[in-house]
């Protein structure tokens, strides 16, 4: 008895710890995020024109004829816009707004537009980390589960809010 009553309380001690230590590793890769956009925000080399990749066809038709703005449409997933935007990174492009931003989670929102820069420079390892990071973040959330069974009306919505944070940071420039 005494055994058996040991084993149960080592056991809840070792994932108390597998908790906290998980805990612990995701509130560093935070940190690591946070100051690696503090770092790219201060580097970031704008001249007015920049890329969009986005999967949102509600921003590919509001900017596709705009001058300052090369639009990259993705026929695809959230992931995908994460994965051809960390392409870009490896080919020397430079993050201009975060892959996460905006209060919806990577599972609770199909569309995504993420502003990179239009030049080409070395590989910016900030950049580089942000978007790794993303997508590790996704696959946490595991977006394959998010059902697409959404009214017409929702994913409007949804396009709506994800067009409305695109222009927010659009404005700040």
């Amino acid at each position: 008895m005494k055994e058996s009553l040991r084993s149960i309380t080592e056991q809840k001690a070792f994932a108390f710890c597998s908790f906290f230590s998980l805990n612990l590793i995701f509130l560093l890769n935070l940190s690591i995020i946070v100051i690696c956009y503090k770092n790219l925000l201060k580097k970031s080399k704008r001249k007015g024109f920049d890329m969009i990749i986005t999967n949102n066809d509600w921003v590919y038709e509001k900017y596709k004829n705009c001058s300052n703005h090369n639009m990259f449409f993705i026929e695809g997933s959230y992931k995908d816009v994460l994965i051809k935007t960390r392409d870009k990174i490896h080919e020397g492009y430079e993050l201009l707004t975060h892959p996460l931003s905006s209060s919806l989670k990577p599972n609770e929102t199909p569309f995504k537009s993420i502003i990179i820069s239009e030049n080409k420079d070395k590989l910016n390892m900030d950049s580089l980390i942000i978007i790794e990071n993303s997508i590790m973040s996704w696959e946490k959330f595991n977006n394959e589960k998010l059902k697409l069974n959404f009214t017409k009306q929702i994913i409007e919505d949804f396009k709506l809010i994800d067009l409305t944070v695109l222009e927010s940071a659009l404005n700040k420039k």
